[in-house]
């Protein structure tokens, strides 16, 4: 035990030695503003507002004079509107380039800021071509781990940014820590980074189910599992729904080993019919007679691969409704990485780019596995 603990430690001071440093990078800028005054104090001022400007922005509102006027009719009304300009925060150290008197009296002056700032940098390959997406489903024990098997399917594919939102208290806690006095001044670089969600992945489960069933042909009692999900992907800018499915599920259980298997199940169905409308898997290279993926996908899984023709359109909205498909091959996934599939074909032959879209699994008709309980209850892991 004393050497597993000294392993755990040993793993931690070392990730935590490289996680420790806060990589940021520093940039220097410099910016020139031109002013005008009655007095060289005035067109110095005049001057850093014009750079400062360049640097913040400024804050533009409107005033309204107004006078009266007298006419041979009467009083009339005349008004006109003045814009006033504002600057907010510090003037930074600046440098004087000139500061001069004019010839019809007045001054004029130019001044250079320059201005070093600090940005910090994530860690690991920059992700920001891909969309984010948060995943929500029922707040039960069955919705938390169909979720968290949904979360890891979508991180896998590599596609999209998952966000978090469900350690919120931790986020909290550790974004005061960055706030105190405690942390170094570059550490509270890190903030104001958190990303917004492009797609919400919304999973309601409708039913679940388990009941004995027996054969009126052989007479044997078996376990059945019903579920049925609905789920749906948001447009989170438009709320609008780009995608919606429904599963059904009723298979036979055998014991509580098949409960996990069959949550992985549902949530590859899941992630697989999703990425397939928004992100159809392409093949990324082909070498030795095997066709390559840039993701990791199930071993054991069958694909069948396309060639892309012409794009046909809606005979109504004109919008496209997809390419025609040409099946030129079917591949077995053989073995996978973090990152990467490799798929032997099982006939045809496919190119680099072609589509591939799910056919099976070899794990789809195993049976599932639950418990019966001594008192007729039934137990299905979940």
């Amino acid at each position: 035990m004393k050497n597993i603990n000294n392993a755990i430690i040993l793993v931690i001071w070392f990730f935590g030695g490289v996680l420790a440093f806060c990589a940021t990078q520093t940039s220097v800028s410099r910016y020139e503003g031109y002013g005008v005054g009655q007095n060289r104090d005035e067109a110095i001022s005049n001057a850093l507002s014009d750079a400062m400007a360049q640097i913040k922005g400024v804050q533009i509102s409107k005033e309204v004079v107004s006078s009266d006027k007298t006419t041979q009719d009467g009083f009339s009304f005349e008004s006109t509107t003045q814009n006033k300009t504002s600057l907010a925060g510090k003037t930074p150290p600046y440098k004087i380039n000139f500061a001069q008197e004019m010839a019809d009296g007045r001054w004029e002056a130019q001044v250079a800021i320059t201005q070093t700032t600090k940005d910090y940098i994530p860690p690991g390959q920059s992700h920001s071509s891909r969309r984010s997406i948060i995943v929500i489903a029922r707040d039960d024990v069955f919705g938390d781990q169909l979720k968290q098997k949904i979360i890891i399917a979508l991180n896998k594919s590599r596609k999209f940014n998952v966000l978090d939102r469900d350690f919120t208290s931790v986020y909290n806690a550790e974004k005061a820590l960055l706030k105190s006095k405690d942390a170094a001044n570059d550490e509270a670089l890190k903030l104001g980074k958190v990303l917004g969600a492009d797609y919400i992945l919304v999973v309601d489960v409708n039913q679940i189910s388990a009941q004995n069933k027996t054969s009126n042909l052989t007479g044997k009692t078996t376990l059945q599992a019903e579920m049925n999900i609905d789920y749906r992907v948001l447009l989170m800018a438009t709320r609008q729904i780009k995608y919606a499915d429904n599963i059904f599920i009723n298979t036979p259980i055998k014991d509580n080993k098949a409960a996990n298997q069959l949550i992985e199940q549902l949530a590859h169905r899941i992630t697989s019919s999703m990425l397939e409308s928004i992100y159809p898997l392409k093949i990324a290279q082909i070498s030795d007679n095997q066709a390559i993926f840039s993701e990791k996908l199930e071993v054991g899984a069958v694909y069948d691969c396309f060639n892309l023709k012409e794009t046909i359109k809606d005979s109504y909205t004109k919008e496209n409704a997809g390419k025609v498909e040409n099946k030129v091959a079917s591949i077995k996934i053989e073995r996978s990485t973090a990152k990467l599939s490799y798929a032997s074909f099982l006939d045809g032959h496919a190119k680099k780019g072609d589509i591939c879209r799910f056919a099976s699994s070899f794990a789809e008709g195993k049976k599932s596995d639950a418990i019966i309980l001594e008192d007729g209850g039934v137990n299905v892991g979940f």
